[in-house]
């Protein structure tokens, strides 16, 4: 692929080190971890020791990680699971829609679904959820990151909230994992969505964790594969890779997050040095150290990112898994911003290769970008 890759947020580019780790399981060993021969052992042993490694980096057992295709899998089965008929359930006003239509779909039959608002900076106030967890009230969703925008919500406040109020909290850490991975234990969390994609590991894998005390719904019945919660033959390969991958940005993420966060504090001023009437959205509050979503005011984000293509950057308008859609992010509305400024919004997320050089190059791109726009609409 030429050209400089600064979406990030969307996917990342599988780790060498994971690859290498994943690649006996396609050939050497390539037995269903099911089966009772030797061969069908070595698979199960390795889905274990990657089981373990998972729940020793969340603080949580073996016995609570149940692998699953990815987040989007995994947050279904946290909010289906874990809410029954009759219940309430708490959502920030931000989540993915990975966590809200499920939400809404449960709301339809007769789940109290509640939205906690947040700042103009993006964040829940912990104090706001607590005050709206009423009595059945069985579980409250946030992420640990936003995937546009970014910023971190306080999930070790907002787990003592509900811990406080004996309510568990599920933590979508699909975005916040590969810096900041929640940890059960310590911050009071009931479980936590992974994706291995997110983490430089492979697509198509991901899990659900959760402490001994919950008893989530089974997600796909036949089989009986993960203690009868999730039938289907394991994808041994991609469990393996989001092990390695999990562990990887664990051990590496104080200095990989210096890192980042020194390049984008190269990125963002020559932005704004360079392009007037420039937002960076959750400036004021704590970020993960690849994200920048700037609202370019004047300026379509879908004419600026092709723009930008046919400069060699690619970036993303807010979230990759809307980019298709017309409506404005749900996001950035929830934050306070307009329709048309929602619109002007585009996403650089910047990754475990991004260079100086990279983020100068893509700085100057768009300041190019953007004048050619705005004068075309002069």
């Amino acid at each position: 692929m030429a050209g400089i890759y600064l979406d990030h947020a969307a996917t990342t580019p599988i780790d060498p080190r994971v690859l290498e780790s994943m690649v006996p399981f396609f050939a050497d060993v390539p037995a269903n971890p099911s089966s009772l021969h030797s061969a069908g052992a070595a698979a199960r042993e390795a889905v274990e020791l990657a089981r373990a490694t998972i729940a020793s980096v969340l603080g949580a057992d073996p016995e609570g990680v149940v692998f699953t295709s990815g987040g989007t899998e995994s947050d279904n089965w946290a909010i289906r699971g874990l809410v029954s008929d009759g219940g309430s359930l708490i959502v920030s006003a931000v989540e993915h829609h990975a966590v809200l239509e499920p939400a809404q779909a449960l709301a339809r039959v007769g789940v109290r679904l509640v939205s906690a608002p947040v700042s103009h900076t993006g964040q829940a106030e912990p104090s706001e959820i607590g005050s709206r967890i009423l009595n059945g009230c069985q579980l409250v969703s946030v992420m640990g990151a936003n995937n546009e925008t970014g910023v971190r919500q306080d999930v070790k406040a907002i787990g003592r909230v509900c811990a406080e109020k004996g309510v568990p909290l599920h933590v979508d850490a699909v975005q916040s994992a590969v810096y900041d991975p929640p940890h059960l234990r310590r911050d009071s969390v009931a479980a936590v969505s992974l994706s291995g994609h997110k983490l430089y590991g492979p697509k198509g894998v991901g899990a659900l964790v959760f402490n001994r005390a919950l008893h989530p719904k089974p997600l796909l019945l036949g089989g009986g594969q993960e203690r009868g919660l999730r039938g289907g033959t394991l994808n041994v390969p991609g469990i393996v890779g989001l092990a390695t991958a999990l562990r990887i940005a664990f051990d590496e993420r104080a200095a990989e997050s210096a890192r980042i966060d020194r390049i984008r504090n190269r990125f963002e001023p020559r932005v704004i040095q360079q392009v007037e009437d420039v937002e960076i959205v959750g400036s004021d509050a704590p970020r993960l150290p690849g994200h920048s979503l700037l609202i370019v005011r004047g300026v379509d984000a879908g004419a600026l990112l092709m723009a930008l293509d046919e400069r060699g950057v690619y970036a993303s308008a807010g979230a990759a898994c809307s980019a298709g859609s017309t409506e404005p992010s749900h996001v950035l509305l929830a934050m306070g911003y307009s329709p048309e400024e929602a619109r002007s919004a585009v996403r650089f997320t910047l990754g475990r290769w991004t260079s100086e050089e990279d983020v100068n190059t893509a700085a100057d791109a768009l300041a190019e970008a953007v004048a050619e726009l705005r004068a075309l609409r002069s």
